[in-house]
């Protein structure tokens, strides 16, 4: 009888809002443009279920990546939209573009992977990922309870303490631990006055109504408005990283807005104008077990990483948490921001009020890199 695949835990994916980026490789694949946004898209897409979804395309695509670079086969690379290319490159090259500079916001990443003691690990796979990823490389006793909380601590305190609790357990044939946290902590270039945030009421999805604390704040926005959707970006101190926010029109699906070459798939059309923004302030948590999500989209179906190990091994629970906090000084911060003017011609001023599920991204811009993509269903 041949033996029995090892479980592989690959992503104990931690995400929040918070950073210092590592040094990371200087070899970069050349990734298909929009294949992040793409990938992000569909995770959201595939994944069952009515309520807030909040995910990191780049950090999950990187625990993929990871994943990706232990197999002989074109599966991973496939599902993440990058056929031909080399999915750790791709990753790699996000990283690297948003590491350094002044942001106005703070990144925090780090990668790790974690053995049992008598687990054979390829010596090449260890070095790519430090490479590439600047990855911790770590043996632990996986059969001892305190193995756990050493995990969770790690995760905590790489996401500075909004992921507090990772992993609920870890299976009795855990072999390996691929893992990967950013946390996110930005201010924005213009500042919300608390003093203009009133109560208000927010329509659920399933039509129940809540009362949230509503920001306003009127000036010049970036603002889109098309036939199923109103979207307006707000921008981080710096204007490197932005939130934008979609809000379908009255009758239109939240779905809709995330299908292939819709509202969050497109950054065109955007122009300056006068109007105002009224959007609840946000604490969310979302996650847990992807597996059967990523399988249903062509992934970790495979029990064979000969790149990786010798051993034959199988996938075991993907998890995926995030954590956002979003108030009047920015996404988990409080720091003081300047404003800035912009003249524009005389159109009619708008008005874009969230009382109602929608959706959100948080972009890299000069990387075009999806950090964050959510469906706000109750803030």
């Amino acid at each position: 009888m041949p033996p029995m695949p090892s479980r592989l835990i690959p992503t104990a994916i931690a995400v929040a809002l918070g950073v210092g980026c590592p040094a990371l490789a200087q070899d970069t694949a050349n990734p298909p443009p929009g294949w992040l946004q793409n990938f992000g898209l569909a995770v959201l897409r595939a994944q069952d279920s009515d309520d807030t979804r909040l995910i990191s395309p780049i950090g999950l695509a990187t625990v993929i990546a990871m994943l990706a670079d232990g197999t002989d086969t074109d599966t991973e690379a496939t599902a993440l939209g990058l056929a031909g290319a080399d999915p750790l490159g791709a990753v790699s090259g996000h990283w690297r573009a948003m590491a350094g500079g002044d942001h106005g916001a703070t990144i925090r990443f780090a990668s790790g992977v974690w053995l049992a003691p008598d687990f054979s690990l390829r010596d090449s796979f260890a070095a790519r990922q430090q490479a590439a990823l600047s990855a911790r490389v770590a043996r632990v006793d996986f059969t001892q309870p305190q193995t756990l909380s050493l995990l969770n601590d790690w995760f905590a305190e790489a996401t500075g303490g909004m992921i507090p609790q990772l992993l609920d357990d870890l299976p009795p044939d855990t072999r390996i631990v691929l893992g990967n946290a950013l946390a996110l902590q930005g201010r924005w270039e213009t500042a919300f006055d608390p003093g203009l945030t009133i109560p208000a009421p927010f329509t659920a999805g399933d039509g129940t109504q809540h009362t949230v604390d509503l920001m306003r704040r009127e000036g010049v926005f970036e603002y889109r408005e098309t036939a199923d959707h109103s979207a307006v970006i707000l921008p981080f101190a710096g204007d490197v990283l932005t939130v934008t926010l979609y809000l379908p029109t009255v009758g239109t699906p939240l779905e809709t807005l995330l299908e292939p070459g819709g509202a969050l798939a497109s950054a065109d059309g955007f122009e300056p104008r006068v109007g105002r923004v009224e959007v609840p302030r946000l604490n969310l948590r979302a996650g847990g077990n992807l597996s059967e999500t990523l399988r249903g989209m062509g992934m970790l179906t495979g029990t064979h990483y000969p790149r990786l190990t010798p051993e034959p091994l199988v996938i075991g629970p993907v998890i995926h948490r995030t954590a956002m906090t979003l108030d009047e000084q920015g996404v988990e911060a409080a720091a003081a921001t300047a404003a800035i003017g912009l003249r524009t011609a005389g159109a009619e001023r708008f008005v874009l009020r969230l009382d109602r599920p929608f959706t959100l991204a948080i972009t890299h811009r000069p990387s075009d890199t999806p950090v964050f993509m959510g469906l706000v269903v109750t803030p």
